[in-house]
């Protein structure tokens, strides 16, 4: 079987022998099947994120969450709010780091290339942890206030 330019978009698929060949060099029993490319995948990915395609009614499901998937998108969300500052905080942090480096006589001479990355890198895992406990204990107390609130509703309605 002849090598082909990009394996990862082709198959090779048995076809049956009344089937003609588009190409000499294969025999008579095999056909090419295009697999669709990474940006025609994403571009499905996204209509049904949108809402469209054949998984648009799974994404709307109208059932409430279990305890476990909403503590899974409370740490999702936490993880990515804890990046985003980590990233914020690091760059924040990196320019007058090293720009002092460069600049101040006490800093040339006392903080060499480890001690830059660990400045900045302590900032970068602070500004994390720290934004991530915090969207973890808000969603916590607003949990805790929904609860409170189901519980005066029943009692009030009792």
């Amino acid at each position: 079987m002849p090598m082909l330019a990009n394996p990862s978009r082709v198959v090779v698929a048995k076809s049956d022998p009344f089937t003609p060949s588009p190409s000499p060099n294969r025999s008579k029993n095999t056909r090419l099947l295009l697999h669709p490319s990474r940006a025609e995948q994403r571009r499905g990915q996204r209509s049904r994120r949108r809402g469209g395609g054949e998984g648009a009614m799974a994404a709307r499901s109208f059932q409430a969450r279990s305890p476990k998937e909403e503590s899974d998108a409370a740490v999702h969300e936490a993880v990515t709010l804890g990046l985003k500052n980590a990233a914020i905080s690091g760059t924040v942090v990196a320019v007058p780091t090293l720009v002092g480096c460069r600049v101040l006589p006490w800093a040339k001479a006392n903080l060499n290339y480890t001690a830059q990355a660990l400045i900045i890198s302590a900032a970068c895992i602070a500004g994390f942890f720290i934004t991530a406990d915090k969207a973890i204990l808000r969603n916590a107390r607003q949990n805790t206030i929904g609860k409170i609130d189901r519980l005066l509703n029943e009692e009030s309605e009792v």
